[in-house]
């Protein structure tokens, strides 16, 4: 797929990767600072479209948790481990969210992060 992609790539603008990549850093942020919000006041989110968000919040914080900012790293680790506890717990509701976590949790990346 990137040599698919890769003369797409290079008419890219690196100002614009660089600002995507902080973003998805913010956003999913947010995303797992809301369902840690949640769960101190005691309120659970059951929706499924919510797991498969932070699903996609986790991988973006998983890939941080790899940056060479120790800082960054750290913050992404706090993020990530909170977003699957998230998970674990709505999995028991939905079988599709518990094999998203089996993915996020046998995945690579998050080997190597652990």
């Amino acid at each position: 797929m990137f040599i698919k992609l890769q003369h797409v790539i290079r008419k890219v603008p690196p100002s614009f990767l660089q600002k995507s990549y902080k973003s998805s850093l913010i956003h999913s942020r947010w995303i797992i600072r809301f369902l840690d919000e949640m769960d101190e006041a005691g309120m659970m989110l059951h929706d499924p479209f919510i797991g498969y968000l932070t699903a996609i919040a986790a991988t973006i914080q998983l890939e941080h948790t790899l940056s060479k900012h120790a800082d960054v790293a750290a913050a992404a680790t706090l993020s990530f481990r909170s977003a699957i506890r998230y998970l674990k717990k709505l999995s028991k509701y939905w079988n599709s969210i518990s094999e998203l976590v089996c993915a996020k949790l046998s995945c690579p990346m998050f080997l190597r992060a652990n």
